[in-house]
């Protein structure tokens, strides 16, 4: 059973990880099966261009893997 509590605000630019798995080039990634775990690198510089993919595969171990299981946004917002 999950218990749900008040949130605590992450800062910007606070570091989370590592995320394990291969990293693939967009061209790569393309050619590959979809794990459905995969998250993009984007540019150090401007963060609005893919450079890559970090996947940790289709069935990752949560325990060592824990974003994996992180839903990440879809979009970027600030509030």
């Amino acid at each position: 059973m999950w218990t749900i509590a008040k949130a605590a605000t992450i800062k910007v630019g606070t570091y989370v990880g590592p995320y394990k798995g291969s990293r693939l080039t967009p061209s790569d990634y393309l050619a590959a099966k979809e794990s459905g775990y995969a998250w993009e690198i984007l540019d150090s510089e401007h963060k609005k261009r893919i450079v890559g993919f970090v996947d940790p595969g289709p069935d990752p171990d949560p325990l060592p893997n824990w974003m994996a299981i992180v839903n990440s946004a879809n979009h970027k917002s600030r509030f």
